[in-house]
């Protein structure tokens, strides 16, 4: 079992073992150096840190699929074995064949696990996990014993999962989560950006709206907590988040229009999620109209005082539209036809304009060309053969094209 030894049993092993130790690692943590003294010790004394970046999307899942609270992954359950048992679980599926083939290679472990003086793994909780799968008996460890770095697991492992090693690429709303969190402890989006591998603290702050308006879609369904629902459209949630869109109406209404997407049938989608949903981005006004005729915004609803008539308002009500999509699950599909009729009939006029504007853009360049030829006239023993025959083409074509106005 992962948990076999209390924990005034784990600290006083690992005490002994560094008092004796003569060998340290350095650990590099934001700008500084911290030297960690270096022991081995059996498994048993080690536990799995709850806060990991590896199983936040995973734990709430496993919460709902079971029917267990809310608080079951709580960091005062560290210590409680089943915790610990299901956490072992969950870490299984991160140990991927990368990382067992490097331990293949090298026959074992190379690098050293960071853990607290608690024997909490602090950073390498999928190692741990592979070689007790694997029955190795001795771990090699890096003790962080440093008092400045107390209660600052959370960030130590945050700033190192970014270090070249083997390692897994974290699921999208997963390095989201951890993100969000290292900026309500007062990271800025700057700092997180250095710490993550992004290009900015913008791209931080994308990721984190991204992973928003998917929850959004979860809650919406009923599934809160099953994040692998969302793992694979990654990419119409970060578009979403990234696009500029001035008008808080019409910018609503993509963030509603993507949930939309991500919860149709291949069918009313016709093709590919992310061509769809970029079409919506270009025309957000258009999701708009489709929810305002399916959920007006009756608050802003004014009389007409020459008609009588209800004038619609400008916006929609969000909470009647999506009552609406819960109480009838075929609605998701229903709003997308409407939304791509609207972007079709837009492509069409726009088609149309650009055809209308065609001939006049052809007898343009003809008229350009005919006074270069003209003009060409005033130089003497240019070749004429075949001209005259051209000349009649020419007048037969401006025929029909003044056939065509006078008929307009």
């Amino acid at each position: 079992m992962p948990l076999s030894k209390r924990i005034d049993e784990r600290k006083e092993k690992i005490k002994q073992l560094v008092d004796m130790s003569n060998k340290t690692e350095d650990l590099f943590f934001r700008r500084n150096t911290y030297s960690c003294p270096c022991i081995e010790i059996s498994n048993e004394y080690l536990i799995y840190r709850l806060d990991n970046t590896r199983t936040v999307s995973a734990q709430p899942e496993y919460l709902e699929e079971k029917g267990l609270s809310a608080d079951f992954f709580v960091d005062a359950r560290t210590e409680v074995s089943e915790v610990q048992d299901i956490q072992h679980e969950l870490l299984w599926k991160e140990v991927d064949k990368p990382l067992k083939d490097s331990f293949n290679m090298h026959d074992g472990q190379t690098e050293s696990i960071l853990i607290n003086q608690n024997g909490i793994v602090i950073n390498g909780n999928r190692r741990l996990r592979l070689m007790r799968e694997r029955n190795h008996e001795l771990i090699k460890c890096m003790v962080v014993t440093d008092p400045n770095l107390a209660g600052k697991e959370f960030q130590i492992e945050a700033f190192l999962d970014m270090t070249p090693e083997t390692k897994k690429d974290y699921v999208w709303h997963a390095a989201a989560a951890t993100m969000k969190k290292m900026h309500d402890l007062g990271m800025s989006f700057e700092e997180i950006a250095k710490e993550r591998g992004q290009p900015s603290g913008k791209e931080v702050q994308q990721m984190i709206k991204a992973r928003e308006i998917a929850a959004e879609g979860l809650r919406d369904q009923g599934t809160p907590n099953k994040w692998s629902l969302v793992t694979k459209s990654e990419q119409i949630y970060m578009d979403t988040a990234a696009k500029k869109i001035t008008n808080a109406k019409d910018a609503r209404a993509a963030e509603i229009s993507t949930i939309i997407i991500d919860n149709a049938t291949n069918d009313a989608i016709e093709g590919r999620a992310y061509n769809l949903n970029k079409k919506v981005l270009a025309s957000p006004e258009l999701a708009s109209e489709v929810f305002k005729e399916i959920a007006p915004d009756n608050d802003g609803e004014l009389i007409n005082p020459i008609t009588g008539i209800a004038d619609l308002s400008s916006g929609f009500n969000e909470i009647v539209l999506k009552e609406k999509i819960r109480n009838d699950p075929d609605l998701n599909d229903e709003i997308l036809t409407r939304i791509k009729e609207k972007i079709h009939q837009k492509e069409d006029i726009k088609a149309s304009a650009g055809q209308k504007k065609s001939l006049q853009k052809k007898i343009d360049l003809a008229a350009r060309n005919l006074d270069s030829a003209a003009d060409s006239t005033s130089i003497t023993g240019l070749l004429t053969d075949g001209v005259q025959d051209k000349i009649d083409q020419m007048r037969q074509s401006i025929q029909i094209i003044e056939d065509y106005i006078n008929n307009q």
